[in-house]
């Protein structure tokens, strides 16, 4: 099941590309947000997952980086959405693959914002704080140190895959259960 020859970025894009893809259909279908309360929604999901997941993941991992991006990530995502609050700290249980595992599907997730920020959402007139934020992650070279020390992990790969597919899940299930949806 386990290619060791690969790294581990590519291992687990690999074993979690399906789920990923699914996922990436289910919020854009036709390539782009549906309009801006779809956008708007899908920041909320975004919020929703950095909270639950992200936060758990960065603080079971114990980086600085990892915190500090989060609590950037979601002082954006509040602006955005115009929300007041702050997050709560969340303690794990999970294991530390797991933790990189979450980490690995929402960092990667900052190459997709550039592409969103350039090509769909920059044409209007929509918060993009966010998406800005995780665009200034990956320019940054961050995102290259993030793969770089993923990579330096000896991961419990199935673990790992667990973390990263339940971003994408979560993700997933926000999109399906959100109100005025179509089931």
């Amino acid at each position: 099941m386990f290619d060791t020859d690969l790294s581990n970025r590519h291992q687990l894009k690999t074993l979690t590309k399906e789920r990923h893809s699914r996922t990436e259909t289910t919020w854009f279908a036709g390539g782009r947000f549906e309009g801006q309360g779809h956008y708007i929604e899908w920041l909320g999901a975004m919020l929703d997952v950095h909270c639950d997941l992200g936060l758990r993941a960065a603080t079971r991992l114990g980086r600085q980086d990892d915190l500090t991006q989060e609590h950037l990530r979601f002082a954006c995502l509040t602006k955005d959405l115009k929300r007041d609050g702050s997050p709560l700290t969340a303690e794990s249980d999970e294991t530390e693959s797991w933790a990189w595992g979450v980490q690995y599907a929402l960092n990667g997730s900052a190459l997709g914002a550039g592409v969103l920020l350039k090509h769909d959402v920059s044409h209007h007139d929509w918060p993009i704080a966010y998406l800005q934020c995780m665009t200034g992650f990956a320019k940054s070279g961050a995102l290259k140190r993030f793969f770089d020390d993923l990579d330096a992990q000896d991961l419990q790969m199935t673990d790992a895959c667990a973390g990263a597919l339940a971003v994408f899940d979560a993700l997933a299930v926000t999109k399906r259960s959100a109100p005025n949806q179509v089931r």
